[in-house]
C-alpha cells in the first residue's frame, strides 16, 4: 500500500511504513531542525518539539529527517547522539 504526503497533525495516531520528516531553513522566526531535537540539546521542549515527535513516532520501520545544509553542526551531532546515522552530511 503507498501513501500519500501526509502532515504531522493529519497523521496523529496512525503509524507508517516509513516516514520523512522535513525541515526548512532555519528563519529568525523558526528553526524546525533545533526545535525538534531540543531535549537531546539540554534545551526545554516545546510545542514544536511535540509536532516533531509526533512525527517520528508514526514509523513503523524507518524513519529519516532531512536537514538543511546549512543546519549547525551541533544541531547534527545532537541528532546523532540521539541514533540518526548522517547518510549525506551538511558541507
Amino acid at each position: 500500500m503507498v501513501s500519500i504526503a501526509r502532515t504531522v497533525h493529519s497523521a496523529k495516531g496512525e503509524s507508517h511504513e516509513a516516514v520523512l520528516l522535513l525541515s526548512g531553513r532555519a528563519t529568525a522566526k523558526r528553526d524546525s531542525a533545533r526545535d525538534w531535537i531540543k531535549g537531546e540539546m539540554g534545551e526545554p521542549p516545546d510545542e514544536e518539539t511535540r509536532i516533531g515527535y509526533v512525527g517520528l513516532t508514526r514509523a513503523r520501520r524507518y524513519c529519516a529527517v532531512a536537514l538543511p545544509n546549512t543546519t549547525p553542526e551541533d544541531v547534527i551531532a545532537a541528532y546523532e547522539g540521539a541514533g540518526f546515522v548522517v547518510v549525506n552530511g551538511a558541507a
